[in-house]
């Protein structure tokens, strides 16, 4: 019934928001077109970005596309672009029902294992990271909680198969598997074969790393658009600099972990905000079993150290590797205490605060960046919208399967199904131009995008064949 119920609300969100024009470009259309293409047995440049990527993995090191090539074969039919959004709630679904096992085997109580299947739905960081629409590491964090799970049932082949699918989900993943799988040896440490599988996941996972970031990442880098996962200058220019700074600073970078490091303006009670979250859901517990820190702290200091504000908050899926294994953590806490009503209730007073945290969180009580819209699942808000949604979407079965499309940015999604797909100013060799003018013109201003529109409707080169409900088509004139 818990699984039911979470997969009905987070499917009402992934789909209202695709539904009502509210993913956007550079997230859902960019891994849109990117699947669309390696469902082909193709790997060409991506045209999503301005200019077009050399191939999609410029953008992180992630092979998880590829792997969910299966899936993504047998659901497109159905449901067209809403694929992804879809096998991405399957995913962390399959993650709350990997922690509830872990729960279960652990403890062979079935209640609390239901508890902490609970807890983990209801974690805001769940909604959150859907209201960014598709991310990698959404897939691979929520396979974590099955590689601990079949790691301490002496599942290796099992266990081996969850560790290289989060291991190649992204090329951050490498760091982070060091660390739980540490965690795991100490665990397992009488266990001989056990200590033996994790020695070898660590190797691994240090290997992959240097040649991720010494071979791979340069390979597909363009100078035109450096590597995207570097957002530590802070702290060095170079990945190498920031790997000297962390060693000869050690307690000033701990501390950096709690406060506005680098001073920006909006940066002021961000991490206090999350930290507060982190805690009332029961991260307190994590403290009467410190080692399970060790599997949380290298992504919270990934997120905390960051340049940007926005990745210290609880916005978008800057939090999904902690969510990930957050829940297993405490619940793995809270299975030592031995007195078993209070086990219970306080299982049960932490998740009645938690969903008492994500539905205050997903609302419009939240200050630091925040897209109540497209995360509060709650809010009727979520499933309605002043667009002509019928009208529209009749209005785009004009533009052909197979045409070269401009769009702006929440079209380009409904549209990424194609080889020549390009965000609106960018027309390139484009037959058709799509503009919606929803108030979101992004990265135009709204001024330059009325201006542009204007320009088109006065064309000599372009014949507008629809024009109403905020949509205007243009086809290219022969």
């Amino acid at each position: 019934m818990i699984i039911i119920l979470f997969s009905g609300l987070y499917l009402a969100q992934v789909i209202s928001n695709h539904y009502f024009f509210r993913t956007y470009a550079f997230d859902y259309a960019l891994h849109n077109n990117a699947i669309w293409d390696f469902s082909h047995f193709r790997v060409n440049p991506n045209p999503i970005m301005t200019p077009p990527l050399k191939t999609f993995f410029q953008v992180h090191l992630s092979y998880t596309l590829i792997f969910i090539l299966p899936l993504y074969w047998l659901l497109n039919p159905i449901a067209g672009t809403y694929t992804l959004l879809i096998i991405e709630v399957l995913f962390i679904i399959l993650g709350g029902i990997g922690c509830y096992k872990f729960i279960k085997y652990l403890t062979n109580d079935y209640k609390l294992a239901l508890l902490a299947l609970f807890h983990y739905f209801i974690l805001q960081g769940h909604f959150a990271s859907l209201s960014s629409d598709y991310n990698d590491a959404i897939m691979g964090s929520a396979i974590i909680t099955w590689f601990i799970y079949f790691f301490i049932k002496n599942k290796f082949v099992l266990s081996s198969l969850a560790f290289l699918f989060v291991l190649l989900s992204k090329e951050n993943m490498s760091v982070w598997l060091v660390f739980v799988t540490v965690v795991l040896i100490i665990w397992q440490f009488k266990n001989r074969k056990a200590r033996y599988f994790a020695g070898i996941y660590i190797v691994i996972a240090i290997a992959y790393f240097i040649i991720a970031m010494t071979v791979m990442i340069p390979y597909y880098e363009d100078p035109a658009f450096p590597y995207w996962g570097f957002h530590y200058r802070s702290f060095g220019e170079t990945p190498k600099e920031v790997f000297k700074y962390f060693l000869a600073h050690p307690i000033e970078v701990f501390f950096k972990l709690f406060y506005n490091h680098n001073g920006h303006k909006l940066g002021n009670w961000v991490k206090a905000e999350y930290y507060y979250y982190f805690l009332i859901c029961g991260g307190w517990l994590l403290f009467r079993r410190p080692v399970i820190l060790l599997a949380i702290l290298p992504m919270l200091a990934q997120k905390m150290l960051m340049d940007y504000p926005s990745r210290w908050s609880l916005g978008a899926y800057h939090s999904v590797e902690i969510e990930s294994i957050y829940t297993l953590s405490v619940f793995y806490a809270l299975s030592k205490i031995k007195n078993l009503e209070s086990k219970y209730i306080i299982g049960l007073v932490i998740t009645i605060l938690c969903t008492h945290a994500t539905i205050y969180g997903t609302g419009a009580e939240r200050k630091y960046w925040h897209h109540e819209i497209k995360e509060n699942v709650f809010s009727p808000k979520m499933y309605r919208s002043d667009l002509n949604i019928k009208e529209i979407r009749n209005a785009l079965k004009m533009v052909p399967d197979d045409a070269g499309v401009c769009a702006t940015n929440t079209i380009t999604p409904h549209l990424a199904y194609r080889s020549k797909i390009y965000v609106f100013p960018e027309i390139r060799d484009a037959e058709y131009i799509v503009l919606l003018d929803d108030g979101n013109p992004y990265p135009l201003k709204m001024d330059r995008f009325e201006e542009l529109k204007t320009d088109y409707l006065d064309s000599h080169e372009w014949e507008t064949i629809y024009n109403k409900y905020q949509l205007t088509i243009f086809r290219k004139i022969p």
